[in-house]
């Protein structure tokens, strides 16, 4: 983790290493079932479902 401070600003940059396998999460609310799969794509988070889902897993870890 770093920290930068521009005039006026708190920036906080967290790096994360990857996963080595699919790891789903809970929905924000209403569920106590891990059953969301989200990714990041570029600067974006992607929620993916169905045929994205196994293409992105099968891309990932085979």
């Amino acid at each position: 983790m770093s920290d930068g401070h521009p005039p006026g600003r708190v920036v906080c940059r967290v790096s994360v290493a990857a996963a080595g396998k699919a790891v789903f999460a809970r929905p924000a609310k209403g569920g106590s079932a891990a059953t969301d799969f989200w990714v990041r794509v570029g600067s974006a988070t992607k929620q993916l479902h169905g045929e994205g889902l196994l293409r992105y897993r099968e891309e990932h870890w085979g």
